[in-house]
């Protein structure tokens, strides 16, 4: 679970960074507030403080051997890690959307040629 994360970890770390840019550029641009270091600085720092947890959480889950629940839920690292990729992603995309005009009304439907399938733990090497 460990490597997983670890191998995850860039990819958080880049939809944290899209979802800051698409923020800071839309708050600025958009918006015309005034660009504040305090919040890219506290933006900064709490992907910081997620990554470490992250790990910890990955250690942590693999020396007990993966039994962890909250409440009634059994608590997966690398559902969490995906899950917040996908939240930060989407986060950026919608903004993005924004500052480029687009909604649902405007847009045109593109076939997807592609399906992305990320491994399984037990499918990394």
């Amino acid at each position: 679970m460990l490597r997983m994360i670890i191998e995850y970890l860039p990819y958080l770390g880049l939809a944290v960074l899209f979802n800051i840019l698409m923020g800071a550029y839309n708050n600025i641009a958009k918006l015309k507030q005034d660009f504040s270091w305090k919040k890219l600085l506290e933006g900064l720092v709490k992907a910081i403080i997620v990554s470490v947890c992250f790990i910890a959480f990955a250690v942590i889950y693999d020396k007990v051997f993966g039994v962890i629940k909250v409440g009634s839920i059994d608590v997966a690292p690398d559902a969490i890690i995906l899950s917040s990729i996908v939240l930060y992603t989407t986060k950026g995309v919608n903004i993005l959307l924004k500052i480029l005009g687009l909604n649902k009304d405007n847009m045109v439907e593109i076939e997807k040629k592609e399906t992305i399938e990320l491994p399984l733990e037990n499918e990394i090497k």
